[in-house]
């Protein structure tokens, strides 16, 4: 009788869509009070707003590094 190999199932770890402004931060390299300053002068990457919270995301801070 011959056997199946065993196989190992990889869990990936989920990347959120949007982060918040000091995830985003990290993400940047920068501190979230500059990620504030930026967002108040308009001079930061885009975001969007859900309720009150502001949250930026991944594709528009990799599009914002690309450009910058």
């Amino acid at each position: 009788m011959q056997t199946k190999p065993r196989t190992r199932k990889v869990r990936r770890k989920l990347q959120p869509i949007a982060l918040c402004g000091s995830d985003a931060g990290r993400y940047l390299g920068i501190s979230e009070s500059m990620m504030r300053k930026m967002r108040s002068d308009g001079s930061g990457p885009p975001y969007k707003t859900i309720g009150r919270k502001i949250v930026y995301l991944r594709k528009d801070l990799q599009q914002w590094l690309e450009n910058k």
